[in-house]
């Protein structure tokens, strides 16, 4: 695994995310649209940055590093808690997902 294939993983999957959530489909996650969309842009430009082989490590740092802080913003009600409606699957999520790629995009090449 390096970062490159770790950013289109991930890319993905916040895609598939996003595209799951606009069903509003029963999940224990939130499904407000504001919030798929964001995993849907989001997912683009880590597919983007895999594709493109630049920026792959600055995208899972990045993207990590915006996951641990809406961990915090859900537990505090800072912006966008009022748009993204959190959940508690959510908030053990963006912890899980943001140390974790956090800590393999400084330590993958």
């Amino acid at each position: 695994m390096n970062n490159r294939r770790l950013a289109a993983l991930f890319g993905f999957v916040l895609v598939a995310t996003g595209l799951v959530g606009l069903t509003h489909a029963p999940s224990p996650m939130s499904s407000a649209t504001p919030y798929d969309l964001f995993h849907i842009a989001f997912g683009a430009i880590g597919i983007a940055c895999s594709v493109g082989r630049r920026g792959s490590k600055a995208f899972n740092i990045g993207f990590g590093a915006i996951d641990l802080y809406q961990a915090l913003a859900q537990q505090l009600g800072w912006f966008p808690a009022d748009w993204f409606l959190w959940k508690s699957a959510d908030l053990i999520l963006h912890v899980g997902i943001g140390a974790l790629l956090v800590g393999l995009g400084f330590s993958l090449d």
